[in-house]
């Protein structure tokens, strides 16, 4: 399954936790990571090459608000979800411009999975 989004930030609680998130239910790969004195900075890449940058701070609130991510087949998008052990905290729903459902990853960002309509 192919979830393609362009860019986003997350403040992590556990990064570790979070870069297993990321690799093993949405398929991206580990670029880049590293520590410094104020936590840790990590680069994941998704496989359509859309960037994700996780930072392990105390410095900052966790979380993000959400990502939006678009897949080709919505259906076996919520199907791989849910083989995955995924629980939807919205949707699946259709609506006006296409198809929509979220869930969370382990720092309670909202990830928005989505099918847009042609039309």
């Amino acid at each position: 399954m192919n979830y393609k989004f362009k860019l986003g930030t997350i403040i992590a609680d556990d990064i570790d936790k979070s870069i297993d998130f990321y690799q093993n239910v949405l398929g991206f790969k580990l670029i880049r990571k590293f520590y410094q004195e104020e936590g840790g900075l990590c680069l994941l890449k998704s496989p359509d090459g859309a960037s994700i940058e996780l930072i392990d701070s105390k410095a900052f609130p966790t979380g993000f608000w959400s990502l939006g991510m678009e897949v080709d087949d919505f259906e076996a998008a919520i199907n791989d979800l849910r083989e995955k052990g995924m629980s939807f905290i919205y949707g699946p729903e259709e609506l006006p411009l296409g198809k929509l459902a979220g869930i969370e990853d382990p720092n309670g960002v909202k990830i928005m999975v989505l099918s847009l309509n042609d039309d």
